[in-house]
């Protein structure tokens, strides 16, 4: 690629976008080329026709404008299509409002942030450029200059239709800074912005729903926290205020464009949990999806329901990030680590698992000398830092300390790895990062601080055990985006609170399957036969439904 020739391209097209004159001047291009004087809804249905179309094996016309991200509803898209098409002939039906509705993941935001991403693009393509009087706050159409009384003859002479008024500032200052004389006027291109809230506007929903900080959404960048994508905002909201936001959210229908982020400031905070300990937080009207008796999914918001309702989970959504790109430490590391990889996320795991993090040190204890010989190795490869093995007497547990101030702070400043065992987390840049990175993770941390056996009657346990509900309830959910169900418990221990993952039967055939080295932890023979009898797999209110047919 010639980089400097591309440079000169792209200057070569943001000059063409800073074009002023006069209105004598705009009003020559616009004879020349109508078409810049198109309302919007011939605007927005021109854009998606030049994108091209074709037709399915059902008949229905399929436009390649939307084509792209959304896919197995045509028929809705062409009705779409259609009242954009009606509305540019200038027909009764461009007075209407065009509201999508359906459930959520049907698709609404995405074609919504199509369109807006559509037009930003179009508006700096020479077929769609659009021009305003400078310095008007509406950014209106220059030919709103022309008198009511020559418009007829315009649009006889030139095929140029107007419609729309003046805005009182660009009005008083017709009359008083040209003297009535519309054709020194300045006129500029613009180019159409939401961020800047130019030729897109936002509209916000009247009731906003929030769930806190602390969820896990499932994202095109793997998994992220809301607090997280609150921070990596540009312009942060202020309380009840929506911001431009763009991401790829997974909803029920599969991936789905989200264009908004709201902040609902401090609100009340109900928390719902399952049978099986996965929880959620969040305002009463926010919907989770429900099955019903009669067999219908619908969407109830969390204050109005009810034990023995059944909620409806992601399980084995397999969504997924690219290995993370990592922040540098603020002191120089003998050798620092540029992007997340499974040996330097099975470390974070043993670490998370068994470790701890002071001003100078980082700690890690194990009674595998094993372990302990890995983890030594990989931080000699990921950081250049040497850390020697030592027991201080028989029945103790292996320590490994390594010195590096530059170390403890890039893990805690960094990655985020907090001190204190009720105080452990997943790490964000593991949460974001590539499958292989996620299982490696959870590799170091159950060979760390997980108990897996099999019985005599053949039966299969796998149990995680910590401190910190925070990190239980994470790894819970890493293990569902697999496809492992998991339940979350808690017992109490010498006046503390302890917090389990555990698997049973078949469920841990499916971890072992995902990572095999967990066969070695086992001490006891697993059941190697899945009895295909699990509480998990079995069809809600199945019994009312069968009655029913």
């Amino acid at each position: 690629m010639d980089i400097v020739k591309r440079l000169e391209e792209y200057r070569e097209r943001e000059r063409s976008l800073t074009w002023e004159g006069t209105f004598s001047q705009y009003f020559e291009i616009a004879t020349q080329r109508p078409i810049v004087a198109q309302l919007s809804h011939e605007r927005i249905y021109n854009m998606i026709v030049a994108a091209g179309n074709d037709t399915n094996k059902a008949g229905e016309p399929r436009y390649k404008f939307f084509s792209e991200e959304i896919f197995g509803i045509e028929k809705p898209l062409a009705q779409i299509v259609e009242y954009f098409h009606s509305a540019a002939q200038r027909l009764e039906v461009r007075k209407r409002i065009l509201l999508l509705m359906g459930p959520v993941g049907g698709g609404k935001s995405t074609i919504v942030a199509l369109l807006k991403r559509g037009m930003e693009a179009y508006a700096r393509e020479e077929a769609g450029a659009a021009y305003a009087i400078r310095d008007c706050p509406m950014h209106e159409e220059p030919l709103h200059l022309i008198p009511e009384e020559m418009r007829a003859d315009i649009e006889k002479e030139y095929g140029l239709y107007i419609e729309g008024e003046l805005c009182p500032k660009c009005r008083w200052m017709v009359e008083h800074d040209f003297k009535g004389e519309i054709e020194r006027v300045p006129v500029k291109r613009i180019a159409f912005s939401e961020k800047h809230r130019l030729g897109i506007g936002t509209f916000a929903p009247s009731d906003p729903k929030c769930v806190t900080g602390d969820t896990l959404v499932l994202t095109s960048e793997g998994l992220r926290t809301m607090e997280d994508l609150f921070l990596s905002l540009e312009h942060k909201p202020r309380e009840d205020e929506f911001v431009p936001f763009d991401a790829t959210i997974l909803g029920v229908e599969g991936p789905e464009r989200a264009s908004q982020f709201y902040s609902g400031g401090f609100q009340p905070i109900y928390e719902v949990e399952t049978a099986l300990g996965y929880s959620i937080r969040g305002t009463a009207n926010h919907p989770l999806l429900t099955l019903q008796p009669g067999g219908e999914a619908a969407w109830k918001k969390i204050g109005e329901l009810e034990p023995d309702d059944y909620i409806a989970l992601a399980r084995g959504s397999e969504v997924f990030g690219q290995s993370a790109t990592l922040p540098d430490s603020a002191f120089p590391l003998p050798k620092q680590p540029r992007q997340m990889t499974p040996d330097l996320a099975y470390w974070l795991g043993l670490l998370v698992a068994e470790g701890s993090i002071t001003t100078y040190e980082t700690w890690f204890s194990n009674q595998s000398l094993t372990l302990i010989e890995r983890y030594v190795a990989i931080a000699r490869d990921q950081f250049g830092l040497e850390a020697v093995p030592h027991r201080k007497s028989d029945g103790y547990n292996y320590n490994v300390s390594i010195s590096s101030r530059a170390l403890s702070v890039w893990l805690r400043g960094e990655l985020g790895l907090e001190r204190g065992s009720g105080n452990k987390s997943v790490p964000a840049c593991v949460l974001a990062s590539a499958r292989e990175d996620v299982l490696a993770f959870l590799e170091g941390l159950f060979w760390g601080d997980g108990t897996l056996r099999g019985n005599a009657a053949g039966y299969n346990t796998f149990k995680y055990t910590s401190k910190s509900r925070t990190l239980a309830r994470k790894v819970q959910t890493l293990l569902l985006n697999v496809g492992v169900v998991s339940s979350l418990w808690t017992h109490q221990d010498g006046g503390e609170t302890y917090y389990n993952v555990t698997l049973r039967g078949d469920q841990v055939l499916d971890l072992v399957a995902l990572i095999p080295s967990l066969r070695g932890k086992a001490t006891a023979p697993l059941r190697e036969t899945r009895t295909e009898k699990t509480n998990y797999d079995h069809l809600p209110h199945g019994g009312t439904l069968l009655m029913g047919h």
